[in-house]
């Protein structure tokens, strides 16, 4: 026998809910409050959270944030959660698990995707939406999804020029692959 290729389990991302102590600030942050758009979070951390990482859109003494960048801010920048939140998305949208795996597996790269209405814009992390436009547009399915090929070829064509169109296709095991289509 020759031994073969020793196999090696991939490393899987944890996506803990809850705050950890590990790296938190010393003075916690506060619950995000509902508004008609989103999820409000006050100064100062809001203008860090924009200015650094494109979260969220600006309003008077804070930022709006959208769901997935609510729980990319849980997950990365200590914001706490609305209690039972979670459940309440689970039971409108079975599929929000999904959308924010991929929504964080994307931006955990560095790159700042924000949500302009149903799509989501990708600038690469060295440029800000203040001062560039976006490189991309981005989709995501999960992998049972049915394709509609037409739909997709449409929006690919309907693309602004010098935008990517990128898909992300969110597994059972809830890991993402990213395509650029053409």
């Amino acid at each position: 026998m020759s031994g073969g290729r020793k196999s090696k389990p991939r490393v899987r991302n944890k996506r803990p809910l809850g705050l950890s102590p590990d790296n938190s600030p010393s003075k916690k942050n506060s619950i995000p409050t509902p508004m008609d758009n989103g999820w409000f979070i006050s100064e100062p951390v809001a203008s860090r959270l924009y200015q650094k990482s494109a979260i969220g859109q600006p309003v008077t003494g804070g930022i709006v944030v959208s769901d997935e960048e609510l729980m990319f801010c849980h997950w990365h920048r200590h914001i706490p959660l609305p209690r039972d939140w979670i459940d309440e998305k689970l039971e409108t949208n079975p599929n929000f698990v999904y959308q924010i795996v991929a929504y964080d597996t994307i931006r955990s790269s560095g790159d700042k995707l924000v949500r302009d209405g149903d799509q989501w814009l990708l600038w690469n992390r060295e440029t800000h939406p203040i001062n560039e436009d976006p490189i991309s547009e981005v989709k995501w399915f999960k992998s049972k999804d049915q394709f509609d090929l037409e739909s997709i070829i449409s929006w690919v064509n309907d693309i602004n020029s010098g935008r990517n169109a990128e898909i992300a296709i969110v597994d059972e095991e809830m890991d993402v692959t990213m395509y650029r289509v053409s």
